[in-house]
Order: C-alpha cells, then structure tokens, then sequence
C-alpha cells in the first residue's frame, strides 16, 4: 500500500511539473542560443564539466575550454547518461546577462545533444510525435529519437540560420524543397516549426 501511494505522489508530481514545461525544440535552441558548438569533455567534478570546443557553428569561440553546471535530473527529465571524459555532444548555451555565465538551454537537457563517431544523436522532444523513432545506445545510455549525420546536422543548422523566415514560413521556393528533401535534420526543424508548438507557461 505505501508503495503505491508513493508511485501516484511521483506520478502526481510529474503531472504537475509537465503542466509548466515542455522539452525546447531544435529552432528554438538555434534562436536562443548566444554559443553554439560541438565540444568534448575533458574532465568531470563534482557539479560541473569542463569542455573543450572542437567546432564552433554560431557565436564567438569561447577560451580553450569553458566550465558549465551539470544536468541535475529531475522528476519529469534525466540525462541520457553520466557525464565521463570523452563524451562529444553539441551545446546550445546562453549567456547570462548578470553574471556573463554560459549555461546549457532546456529544463529537460534539451541544449546538449551527443554526438559519437560522427553521428549525432537528437531526442525526440514532441511525446505526440512517434513515427521513425528509435532507440540508440550511446555512451552506455539510451537515447529515444533520431540520428543524423554530423556535416547534415551543421548544415542544417547554418541553413535554419541563414533562412529563418523562409523556414517559418509556408515552403514558396525551390531552394527550400530541395534543401528539405536532401537534409533529415533540416526537416526535423521545419516539421517542429509548423507541427510542434508548445505553449509554455514557465
């Protein structure tokens, strides 16, 4: 009996807590991103992890390595995996105007997404959203989404950026059709755009 009742007190909780937060999409981590980069961890302390920047893709590049505050799991979000040395994974960090500290986007661990032998690894954030999903092993976790290439995945970053209202936009020009027939990941953003709108109350 006490079991059950604690199961429906988590469950309640998460209930609750889903009621003020829905996971951060990829345009929106694009556009509320001040630094966007693919980085690897070079070491792990307590309550931080300390990453080396390999490919800047949007913002200025950061000293040799920049210190950030771990995902801390929560009822409702957990990192796929422990943070290890090795770990290579694209940031999406904004800088806070107070104390000019990066911090990663999204109260799920949507602003860090793996990447492993030049494949990048993207969680599904839309739970309404199940076709071609899949389940991937990577780094000793699991991630439940979709992999793409590493050069499609920065592409289609830089292509969103270049084209945001064109992308926002109902699709008018070749150069769209042709883009989004051609890059996974580039449709990913535009299906998120125009078919995954969460309304946010935090």
């Amino acid at each position: 009996m006490k079991k059950l009742l604690f199961l429906l007190v988590i469950v309640m909780t998460c209930f609750q807590a889903m009621a003020k937060y829905s996971p951060t999409p990829l345009a929106e981590l694009v556009d509320e991103s001040d630094l966007i980069f693919h980085g690897v961890i070079v070491s792990v302390q307590e309550k931080s992890i300390t990453v080396k920047p390999l490919n800047v893709v949007k913002g200025a590049r950061p000293e040799a390595t920049i210190t950030l505050d771990k995902f801390e799991d929560w009822t409702c979000a957990s990192r796929f995996t422990s943070y290890k040395v090795g770990q290579q994974e694209f940031l999406f960090l904004r800088k806070s105007k107070t104390t000019g500290v990066y911090f990663p986007l999204g109260s799920g661990n949507e602003g860090e997404i793996p990447v492993l032998n030049q494949k990048v690894y993207y969680r599904n954030p839309n739970p309404n959203d199940t076709k071609d999903l899949h389940t991937f092993s990577v780094y000793g976790g699991t991630v439940l989404g979709h992999v793409y290439s590493y050069n499609g995945f920065v592409d289609a970053i830089k292509f969103y950026m270049a084209n945001r209202a064109a992308m926002t936009a109902a699709i008018t020009s070749d150069k769209l059709r042709g883009e989004l027939a051609q890059s996974p990941a580039l449709r990913r953003i535009y299906t998120e755009l125009h078919y995954y709108r969460p309304n946010r109350l935090y």
